[in-house]
């Protein structure tokens, strides 16, 4: 038995005999404060099968906020600078305060359901960004397990905040063309035809170079994106592997592109020494990179002259997908082009237009077997 009970003054504790040290001395750990020996006696029936197995762990009292911290500085090599970032931020905003100075091993599974509880109801936070605190929670906590610090991760038994996918609200090719033809007077009219016609995301429209556009074969290749977050501006590869891409254009995007291209060479011609040579496609007037909040207020201020329906402007991506669908375009071609992971992402996010899909399918099937003149002949 490598572990047992005994009394301590007025209380009883459990003694777990943990091998040796490098010196050689025997180690042990002490559980204190049971008020009788059962009690004593049940933690050490709980906690029994990991001792024989020599698999017990030593809880570690350092504090949440130190392991949060060795735990982004282990992750900093595996995923992206803004995802580091907005780990950090999130957690310090919200969470810190409530558990930061807690011992990881003093952490109970309601300590993060009633911290979930606060921020919805005091905060008004909503479930996509409790989702984001989760996550960052768990994998840290996850990572204490990984390196010995916790038997388990007490977050496995939390259940993880349930964000809500918004309503999908799309222009139709009418409202689109209404859009565009006011929207490329502006200054970021050339974005604002980019997210229309390709898809792509407003960071990796924002971080879009002239290198990564061909023009003679009408290609876009998508290589980077750009973030802001706690106000600076990040530029890292796309969101995943399937969004490095490459995406064809039509003749009349290039055309723009030219257009675009031939009036910023006149700009920078005039800025001089002034001009900030990132080789953007879409920037401010110094060359330097556009932010997404400009682009924002453009784009409302633009909608809400013409009367159009109050979308968003990552909307202008739904907005080509949804159009290639309804025309037909295989889901497989609409994923590639979007830079999903996965078709299964394609086919959640636009379902909505599936319905409409299969009746069209359908109705093309039987027009193509002539079903009514079969049936009625039958019938005769």
């Amino acid at each position: 038995m490598r572990g047992h009970v005994r009394k301590r003054g007025n209380k009883w504790a459990v003694v777990v005999y943990l091998g040796y040290d490098e010196q050689g001395k025997k180690r042990y750990k002490w559980h204190g404060g049971f008020k009788t020996k059962r009690e004593a006696e049940r933690f050490l029936a709980s906690i029994a099968e990991d001792v024989h197995d020599k698999t017990y762990v030593v809880p570690s009292k350092m504090p949440f906020r130190e392991l949060f911290e060795a735990f982004l500085e282990f992750k900093r090599s595996k995923v992206k600078e803004s995802t580091i970032r907005q780990y950090r931020w999130y957690v310090e905003q919200y969470a810190m305060a409530d558990i930061g100075h807690i011992p990881i091993c003093d952490l109970k599974p309601t300590h993060f359901v009633r911290l979930y509880n606060r921020l919805r109801d005091e905060h008004g936070l909503t479930p996509n960004t409790l989702l984001i605190v989760h996550i960052a929670c768990k994998q840290a906590m996850k990572a204490a397990v990984k390196w010995g610090y916790l038997a388990r991760n007490v977050m496995d038994a939390v259940d993880a905040p349930t964000p809500k996918r918004p309503k999908l609200q799309v222009w139709d090719e009418k409202q689109l063309r209404t859009f565009l033809s006011v929207a490329m007077e502006h200054q970021y009219g050339i974005a604002f035809l980019l997210l229309a016609t390709t898809g792509m995301r407003v960071g990796e429209v924002l971080a879009l170079r002239w290198r990564d556009v061909d023009l003679e074969n009408g290609v876009i290749h998508v290589t980077q994106s750009v973030t802001r977050v706690q106000n600076k501006l990040l530029v890292s590869s796309p969101k995943n592997a399937a969004s490095n891409r490459a995406i064809a254009i039509t003749a009349d995007v290039v055309d723009a592109l030219r257009r675009h291209k031939r009036a910023q060479n006149e700009v920078r011609l005039l800025m001089g020494q002034a001009w900030q040579d990132n080789d953007l496609v879409v920037c401010r007037v110094d060359g330097s990179y556009a932010l997404r909040e400009t682009l924002d207020a453009a784009f409302k201020r633009i909608i809400k002259r013409l009367g159009l329906p109050r979308i968003r402007l990552h909307d202008l991506r739904h907005a080509h997908a949804t159009i290639l669908l309804k025309l037909g375009v295989h889901p497989k071609v609409v994923q590639e082009r979007l830079g999903h992971s996965n078709i299964s992402t394609t086919l959640n996010t636009y379902s909505h237009v599936l319905p409409g899909l299969q009746e069209a399918a359908a109705s093309a099937f039987s027009d193509l077997l002539r079903l009514d003149n079969v049936v009625s002949d039958n019938e005769d």
